[in-house]
């Protein structure tokens, strides 16, 4: 969508200072290349690093000199430069495998741009184009003409001929790269970093001029650019005015530049707002081929805006399209949570701090159909005889109607998205949330790591214009001949029976819902929940049948769908094999349950795992309308995500979503 547009607003370099220390970025090398004389893209992975000439002092930088030269980086490769770093994944051993861990692939140049905006006390500005696409973020710079007077040209040719006098190139090559994979914030990213030469000790070298004035002004932002590039070294020729070096180059280590010309607090903050800003970008664009700008013009803010133009070439996504892992991606590869012990996820979030709003609410009636978006009627409790005969009506081994948590009409897998759509405030009304759900969802997820029966389930989901979907997976099975669980359709029968003998429901009325917003953990959460009931104290009330000896187990599942769906009460009727309650229903409070049949500790980390898996499908689900689904096999350890080529959004909700944008587009 073009003129879309986001902002990163930067704070004082004193809170990026403690995000990541400066040493644990540590880049280990995956290959070489060159560019050739013609510029072409050349010696992948076989490139030989420039050494070192002698050289008879003075030298004149003049050399050659007629005042026409201009950027020649820029004219460099007879292909888009930024695309030299592609061509090396293409021309690698492993293909696209080569980065199948990396988030995001870019160019040293960017990073120090970008790292070194807080620092800069020019303010300089900059502009570069981003793209995220199949869960790899690519920056380039913007290729333009730049208008240089005299002085820029000449002392960019002075540049040039110090490493011609003191540079040894292969034969036919103009620049040599190296590729590089390192972690900075969160993401691990790949970057294309030119060498300008090696020493004799196998040292990598940053090969700069610059006058003696100036040096200490300098070093910063060069040890930075070193700093992403693993260089070891910098080397610099101090010239004069007039394009003269009378003096033996000077050397500066990268370990000497810190302590001498670089604070530690410096360091980090360059570090950590690199990689704040790397997060911001990787978790604010789409997941498409289209080209946004990033652009800082001085100031406080980073902008960056959509253009709707293509971004990636042609013959890159031709190159990937036909690669082994877009091949496994395209029919479903795998990605994996590993979960870890309980104890783990406890600290995450105190699930006391889970505090959901009722934003609205809404009726599924008897034929399946959405009703009374936030008119609806909450179901109260009836006078009642007992015993309570919940056997009553059952027919054996016939299936008994499905429960309102589970229809499968198409309406009810709708529901939330069709209360977004008739609620009166439109799309605007989730505009604040990353999640959207029901309380099924998030409970049986929720109760993975807890779960005493270790019950299997499967989810679908979708990431769409930076919200999450999940949904239950239904699937008509053709021809099923899985043997049928009475036991478990006698119980859900009396669990129906119990409801319709103690619930006074609104004519023609199947189920009432709320629609609740929260937290979990670091996503704001969207999710309907059923309201079975509310006391005469307006007390909103989950109606249950149990065993008595099965209470303590079913207690921690029971206090998580409630706690999730801000039910205060669970009125529970106690049966027997038989199927009949012969005392009164007993209440139990929510909020004392933990404590009583759950301890704290646990109640925290339900929250926490929650929290942690949505965390964990909102960073690496794709932002398309893709179906991926989500499961868990009872006893294991993990869970799975795979993708899918199903559309998962209905088309009407795609529409709305259109027209929403349109309308937002128009009244701004």
């Amino acid at each position: 969508m073009a003129n879309q547009k986001k902002s990163y607003n930067i704070k004082r370099p004193s809170e990026y200072s403690r995000l990541q220390d400066y040493k644990s970025y540590n880049p280990s090398e995956l290959g070489t290349f060159s560019i050739s004389d013609g510029g072409d893209f050349i010696n992948c992975n076989k490139a030989k690093i420039p050494t070192l000439l002698d050289f008879q002092l003075p030298l004149n930088l003049n050399e050659g000199y007629n005042g026409t030269e201009g950027n020649d980086k820029a004219r460099e490769t007879n292909f888009p430069q930024w695309e030299k770093g592609l061509k090396w994944i293409y021309g690698s051993k492993e293909g696209y495998g080569s980065v199948s861990d990396v988030d995001i692939i870019t160019q040293r140049g960017i990073l120090k741009d970008i790292g070194y905006t807080s620092h800069n006390r020019y303010k300089n500005p900059w502009k570069f184009e981003a793209c995220k696409y199949k869960g790899k973020v690519y920056i380039h710079k913007v290729e333009q003409e730049e208008e240089w007077d005299e002085w820029c040209i000449r002392n960019s040719y002075w540049g040039r001929k110090f490493e011609e006098f003191t540079i040894q190139q292969e034969e036919g090559t103009k620049a040599t790269y190296k590729m590089l994979k390192g972690k900075i914030g969160k993401r691990n990213v790949v970057l294309s970093a030119e060498v300008d030469a090696i020493s004799t000790n196998g040292e990598h070298m940053e090969i700069k001029t610059c006058f003696g004035n100036k040096l200490q002004a300098k070093i910063p932002l060069a040890w930075w650019q070193s700093y992403l590039g693993k260089v070891d070294l910098l080397y610099y020729g101090i010239k004069t005015k007039e394009g003269m070096v009378h003096n033996k180059p000077t050397q500066i280590s990268m370990t000497d530049a810190l302590n001498r010309y670089v604070t530690k607090n410096t360091a980090n903050a360059m570090i950590g707002f690199l990689g704040d800003v790397l997060e911001w970008l990787y978790g604010t664009l789409p997941d498409k081929d289209e080209t946004w700008i990033l652009e800082y013009t001085g100031g406080r803010q980073i902008s960056l805006k959509c253009t709707g133009e293509k971004f990636l070439p042609s013959w890159y996504l031709q190159f990937i399209g036909a690669g082994k892992e877009d091949e496994l991606v395209m029919a479903g590869v795998n990605k994996v949570y590993d979960m870890k012990g309980m104890s783990a996820y406890s600290r995450l979030q105190d699930y006391t701090l889970y505090l959901p709003t009722e934003v609205g609410n809404f009726s599924i009636d008897d034929t399946g159909e959405f009703t009374n978006c936030d008119k609806a009627t909450f179901p109260t409790i009836r006078d009642f005889t007992l015993p309570l005969l919940l056997n009553k009506g059952y027919k054996s081994s016939v299936k008994t109607a499905e429960t309102s948590e589970n229809l499968s009409t198409s309406t009810y897998r709708e529901k939330e998205l069709r209360w977004i759509q008739e609620n009166g405030r439109g799309y605007q009304s989730v505009s604040d949330v990353d999640v959207i759900t029901e309380r099924g969802v998030l409970t049986d997820i929720g109760n993975t790591n807890h779960d005493f029966y270790k019950i299997s389930w499967k989810f679908e989901a979708c990431k769409f214009e930076g919200k999450l979907y999940i949904r239950r997976f239904e699937k008509e099975e053709k021809g099923d001949t899985k043997e049928h669980d009475l036991w478990a359709e006698k119980y859900a029968h009396w669990r129906e029976k119990f409801e319709e003998l103690v619930l006074e429901r609104e004519s023609e009325t199947k189920s009432t819902f709320i629609m609740l917003k929260g937290n979990v953990g670091k996503k704001k959460v969207l999710l309907s929940s059923k309201v079975d009931a509310v006391s005469a104290e307006g007390k909103h009330m989950a109606v249950r049948t149990c065993f008595v000896d099965k209470l303590m187990a079913k207690i921690p599942l029971a206090w998580l769908q409630c706690h999730l769906g801000k039910v205060d009460v669970l009125y529970y009727g106690f049966m027997d094999k038989r199927g009949t309650v012969p005392d009164l229903p007993t209440e139990i409070s929510v909020q004392q349950i933990p404590g009583m049949y759950v301890k704290a500790y646990e109640a925290n980390a339900m929250i926490g795992f929650l929290g942690d898996v949505l965390d964990w499908m909102y960073e690496v689900l794709p932002d398309n309308e893709a179906s991926s689904l989500l499961e868990y096999n009872a006893g294991s350890r993990e869970i799975v995500l795979k993708t899918r080529k199903e559309s998962f959004l209905p088309k009407w909700y795609l529409q709305f979503i259109s027209d929403s944008a349109k309308k937002d587009a128009s009244s701004s």
